[in-house]
């Protein structure tokens, strides 16, 4: 594929900030060749669901590049898409296509951002609930809204933008301050001509372009004529009767988002949400974010407390935050963040990974792909500090979830259970080594000890019993070791077979140990017993030496990023004996993973049921819950016929 046939500036957002209007500038310059339909689509059709066309790949990349036909040589081809931030695909997609592609990311402080996302909205009529439900609750679609809401996500541009970083050099990321394009737009001029490294040739000054702000609607009327013009009866008078589009901004009937306020306490809550964000923001990018910081410390009280509102007392949200707003803003000089590991545990690992060599060259792409990063991982803990492992990118990208949507709908369903009190509160407790990162609606645990949590209780859900039932379990790909924790913190006693490439192994080895020593100093540990396994064939013996014990097998994302080889023999060296917790996404490189699995259920169903469930909040993904047929244990709560969920 010839990368000179694709557009090498991308315009990736963020929603609410002026992309429009740069959208609009670049197209009156010959140095650039900007599609007349801004929003393609292409790289953010999995947050777009709406906009993702019918057919092949192939299909969908010809309309792509049939919007570039007009581009002249010499030319720099543009795609404006402000959601291209939100996909964790996308980055990766780009790279494959250009890698020497150009991003171009338009960045708002992110409390005014979210802001301006929640009046648009309402002002058009697809928002119903209240500024502190909207943005403090999981998201959700209304009638109208193309996409659920993103109020809180679309603003942690570290978060977002760490995922550009790991497929493309920093020179090649230009980061955009709104108010540089409000309030300096030459400058952002000479920046954007310096970046893409043409002559600057201005047929109209960006000052002079202004486009899709948002308005507040100053009565009703002005609100039903505000919604009309975003229908299709009001877009087709504004095209075809200018003086129309001037009545509908008219400062009379509607004014500036600016001039309307933001209640203070909802305000303080984002800050805590956004202040860490912000911070590796300008640290790791070099983006100025101190002013947006003194703007939030402005709207806190001085004695840094929410004022109590005794109408809201009974929300769990709004306690929930309250009593976690504090702790928030001691978490950097807590000892959380300053765990002190043994010495001697450091240099184990340092030496078992230096011991340790990489796979060759004749590997499958999955295989290959993990042999790169077991190499970087034994570079970050060489020249690192493995006591902060978990803020390495290397584990953020490829073992810790943080998505914050997905997180909250979690988060609920584990509070939804009875045991939430008594069993599944103190073991997503999260600990202090690895310098994990808190996760914002709940500062007790983190995003990934609540995934894992979640997976777990979905499980039981289905067997209608508790893992504790097992006297054996293997993990396959134990990431670097967090869901074993979370089984000993549940009170798991049998044994436990972490199975992973050995340079995984040894961190694994590491936090395990290191967590039970934080453990003890504070509460007794269980009877689990770790043991950490490297190869197949020592896998399967210790396997067999359990006998017909009652086992389980756990593969979340782990089996289904295996070449089929190695799958291949990890599912058909199962015993009858043992349940499956399986989790995969719908494709990984060349691999259909949901035609692989319906075959394999097809041919185990007579020693396992077999039960398919869909994640609400991960449309690509799906959930597999093998349960043998023994003697003496109920079946599922429900026996569903070996089918995969439907695709949303």
């Amino acid at each position: 594929m010839k990368s000179d046939l694709w557009p090498k500036g991308y315009i990736i957002g963020t929603l609410k900030a002026a992309t429009t209007s740069l959208h609009a500038f670049l197209s009156y310059s010959d140095a650039f060749y900007v599609p007349e339909r801004k929003y393609l689509r292409y790289f953010a059709r999995e947050v777009h669901p709406t906009f993702c066309l019918e057919g092949s790949e192939d299909k969908h990349r010809q309309m792509y590049l049939r919007e570039f036909d007009g581009m002249r040589p010499g030319q720099i081809g543009i795609d404006c898409e402000n959601m291209t931030i939100l996909n964790p695909w996308a980055p990766e997609r780009i790279f494959r296509v250009r890698p020497d592609a150009k991003i171009v990311a338009v960045l708002r402080d992110p409390i005014e951002r979210a802001w301006s996302h929640y009046l648009s909205n309402f002002e058009r009529g697809m928002e119903p609930r209240t500024p502190k439900e909207a943005m403090l609750t999981a998201p959700k679609a209304f009638p109208g809204m193309i996409v659920p809401d993103r109020y809180v996500e679309a603003g942690l541009y570290f978060y977002l933008l760490s995922r550009f970083l790991e497929w493309f050099e920093r020179t090649n990321i230009l980061l955009v301050d709104y108010e540089d394009i409000r309030d300096r737009p030459a400058e952002v001029e000479q920046q954007l001509y310096d970046f893409f490294a043409v002559p600057c040739r201005i047929k109209r000054p960006l000052v002079e372009i202004r486009i899709n702000q948002t308005l507040v609607a100053r009565n009703p009327l002005s609100r039903f004529l505000h919604r009309m013009r975003h229908r299709k009866s009001g877009i087709y008078l504004r095209t075809r009767m200018p003086w129309m589009a001037q009545f509908l901004t008219n400062e009379r009937l509607f004014k500036r988002t600016d001039n309307e306020a933001m209640p203070d306490d909802l305000c303080r809550a984002l800050a805590d949400a956004f202040a860490w964000d912000a911070s590796q923001l300008q640290s790791v990018f070099g983006f100025n974010t101190a002013k947006w910081m003194a703007r939030w410390r402005a709207r806190i009280p001085d004695n840094g407390k929410a004022r109590r509102n005794p109408n809201r007392v009974r929300a769990p949200q709004a306690l929930l935050w309250r009593s976690g707003q504090a702790v928030v803003d001691l978490v950097d000089r807590s000892p959380f963040r300053s765990f002190a590991p043994n010495g001697s545990s450091v240099e184990d690992l340092r030496s078992s990974l230096n011991r340790l060599g990489i796979g060759g060259e004749n590997q499958a792409a999955a295989q290959k792909l993990w042999a790169q990063n077991a190499m970087e991982l034994r570079e970050l803990v060489d020249r690192g500090e493995p006591q902060r492992f978990l803020e390495w990118p290397l584990i953020r990208r490829t073992m810790f979830y943080d998505n914050p949507g997905g997180v909250r709908r979690e988060l609920h369903y584990l509070r939804g259970n009875s045991a939430w009190r008594g069993r599944w509160r103190p073991a997503i407790v999260e600990n202090r080594m690895g310098s994990p990162r808190r996760y914002v609606l709940y500062q007790n645990s983190s995003g990934n000890l609540i995934h894992h949590a979640y997976h777990i209780a979905r499980f039981e859900a289905a067997i209608a019993g508790v893992i504790n039932r097992y006297s054996f379990v293997v993990e396959f790909g134990a990431g670097y070791g967090s869901m074993c924790r979370l089984f000993r913190n549940l009170g798991f006693g049998g044994d436990y077979l972490l199975f992973d490439l050995p340079h995984f192994s040894s961190l694994q080895r590491f936090f395990l140990s290191e967590t039970e020593r934080e453990r003890n100093s504070v509460r007794s540990g269980s009877m689990l017993r770790p043991d950490f396994v490297t190869s197949l064939g020592e896998l399967r013996h210790k396997v067999q030496l359990l006998g017909k014990k009652p086992g389980l097998l756990i593969g979340t994302w782990s089996i289904s990023e295996t070449s089929k080889e190695l799958r291949d023999q990890v599912m058909n060296s199962l015993l009858p004996s043992m349940d499956c917790l399986l989790a995969s996404q719908d494709r990984f490189c060349e691999m259909d993973n949901r035609a692989y699995f319906e075959g394999f259920c097809g041919h185990d169903s007579a020693i396992r049921n077999w039960r398919w469930e869909g994640i609400p909040h991960m449309p690509d993904s799906f959930y597999l819950f093998g349960f043998a047929r023994r003697k003496g244990l109920p079946e599922f709560a429900t026996t569903t016929k070996a089918e995969p969920p439907a695709l949303m």
